[in-house]
């Protein structure tokens, strides 16, 4: 039976036109006539079927479509009871078409209508069995043209992050599918973020812990996704599959493969009888492959849209634990500004219950001159910028722009563009360098400050109020209000304390005992310019005298310089 509707519905094929693939693509990504069946209805899902509409269709092979309904205005419990009616109602119809099929009776148009989404020739028993198999499945329109605006902050970003790990910029449609670019999207199994990690797959390539989960950070988890994907396609050793197992787990699909023994995926959805691959682990490459095809030509279906800027930022690795409150006070950037880039950060961080952990990578807004310091904390700070170079390839006497662009994981079309290559002459010489896409977006800095900051101690087993005030010297009753505890015995291990007061921890007072030298500023002279003469730092220096970086000094003046 699947065979004879697999040839009888290619038909459905030719009512919509298919984007044109380069022949790598259509080696990378086959479309067998199942996987082409499949794409066609899920373009119509994310194109054509509205939120508040669904269609009833075969769960088999997705066709036939049976028919439309529409659920506006309906609370979950009155669509629950529409979609049980229309269930009823299609089954009815095809019992009665298989009846009538098998007595010889004359059919009705409407009957007439819903054997013709049939091939010929199916049987009444073939009808009966299909009454099993009525599935709804609602529409995503709206939210897939949300995904694609969505999509423009960080589709540069996960583009950069699979060349450079040289895998093909088709698995950065993924998100559409799993998430719509959706940063508060998760599951009923827990599953978070754009990517839709489980916890337990998160853990593998992130941290996930009640502090920091970076599942939910979209930057990183694309980083984890390229590197589950690349360990997906190591194993399965084919791009339908490695994909397929994004959804299904490679080890479980390893084992399909096995028993069937082929690799072809379509061979696999046909034939291979199991609960656990079920609609949705036989549809997801599918689903990819339409999501690829409706994003890469929106404007074939939505239009002109406004896509969201990309994102770009630089990190910040800060050389000990901070409070959110801390790092605001010492960096330029407000508390709102700081959370949109780093959703990674959970409540009890968020919220300043307990420091942004030391390990972090905190992203920052990008600015073009850098980390914007609290200028009155400035003095206390020091920053190392630590940033990668552009990439940029040479050519050599036989190279083309074809094999460059294949090389570098790019089109021929995305080299020329880069490098302004006319594509009417795409010609290149010898000695020429050509740039390639940024890996990474990302400037590294690694701050420390000096300013007084905000102090937090781990409870450890057998710790009490008493013995943790007594060894930090700190009144006992200002540690129970600082923490909101009201009984003496509420500690825990592992609870995070915040110590009241400030501290100094990088700030070394001025020893008494040190030899001092002074220094008399002469005409021309500059802070700077006595910090280099005197073998010092000019962060020491103005220590040493209580100035900052827009304190004046004058000829005359009297500088402690302490060594």
């Amino acid at each position: 039976m699947q065979s004879k509707i697999l040839i009888c519905l290619v038909f459905f094929l030719f009512l919509q036109a298919m984007p044109v693939h380069s022949a790598d693509e259509d080696v990378l990504f086959p479309r067998s006539q199942i996987i082409k069946i499949q794409v066609y209805f899920w373009k119509k899902i994310f194109t054509e079927i509205k939120v508040d509409e669904g269609v009833f269709h075969d769960s088999e092979l997705v066709l036939p479509i049976y028919r439309k309904i529409s659920l506006t205005g309906l609370s979950n419990r009155e669509a629950n009871s529409q979609i049980k009616q229309a269930r009823q109602e299609i089954q009815e119809k095809l019992s009665d078409l298989a009846q009538a099929l098998e007595r010889g009776w004359n059919l009705t148009a409407s009957q007439q209508e819903l054997l013709d989404k049939f091939y010929v020739g199916i049987t009444p028993d073939e009808l009966r069995q299909s009454m099993d198999r009525i599935r709804f499945q609602g529409g995503l329109m709206e939210r897939f043209r949300q995904g694609i605006i969505r999509s423009g902050a960080y589709l540069p970003f996960i583009q950069a992050t699979l060349h450079e790990q040289r895998l093909p910029l088709a698995l950065g449609y993924i998100p559409h599918v799993e998430s719509s670019f959706n940063l508060m999207s998760h599951s009923k199994t827990g599953a978070k973020g754009i990517w839709q990690f489980v916890y337990s797959t998160g853990r593998e390539y992130m941290r996930v812990t009640p502090y920091v989960d970076e599942r939910k950070d979209p930057f990183t988890s694309s980083k984890a996704s390229a590197r589950l994907l690349k360990k997906n396609f190591e194993l399965l050793n084919s791009w339908p599959l490695a994909i397929t197992a994004y959804n299904h787990g490679p080890n479980g699909l390893k084992r399909i493969v096995e028993t069937m023994g082929t690799d072809e995926l379509g061979h696999l959805i046909r034939h291979y009888k199991s609960r656990s691959f079920n609609f949705a682990s036989k549809n997801f490459y599918a689903e990819i492959m339409a999501a690829w095809d409706v994003a890469a030509n929106y404007r074939q279906y939505f239009g002109e849209l406004d896509l969201d800027e990309p994102i770009y930022f630089q990190t910040v690795r800060l050389s000990h634990a901070m409070s959110l409150t801390s790092l605001t006070a010492l960096l330029n950037y407000s508390r709102e500004e700081i959370l949109n880039l780093n959703p990674a950060l959970q409540f009890p961080v968020s919220q300043g219950y307990v420091p942004i952990p030391d390990y972090y990578p905190v992203k920052l807004p990008y600015h073009p001159s850098g980390i914007q310091f609290n200028p009155d904390l400035a003095r206390d700070t020091e920053a190392q910028v630590v940033s990668s170079e552009p990439r940029s390839v040479v050519v050599r006497s036989g190279d083309t722009l074809f094999g460059l662009a294949r090389a570098n994981n790019l089109t021929v079309e995305e080299l020329a563009q880069l490098n302004g290559i006319p594509m009417d002459n795409p010609v290149i010489y010898p000695g020429t360098t050509l740039n390639l896409p940024a890996v990474s977006n990302e400037i590294s800095v690694e701050i420390s400050s000096r300013s007084p900051l905000t102090r937090y101690v781990q409870v450890g087993s057998g710790d009490t109020l008493k013995r943790i005030a007594r060894t930090y010297n700190v009144d006992i009753d200002d540690l129970m209000t600082e923490n909101r505890i009201t009984r003496e015995d509420s500690l825990f291990p592992g609870q995070s304390l915040k110590l009241p007061g400030k501290w100094l921890p990088y700030l070394k007072e001025l020893e008494t005992t040190a030899r001092i030298r002074k220094r008399v500023v002469q005409r021309g002279d500059s802070l700077y310019s006595i910090a280099v003469e005197s073998g010092i730092s000019l962060s020491k220096l103005m220590q040493a005298n209580g100035l900052t970086h827009t304190s004046v000094i004058y000829p005359g003046q009297e500088l402690v310089i302490s060594l």
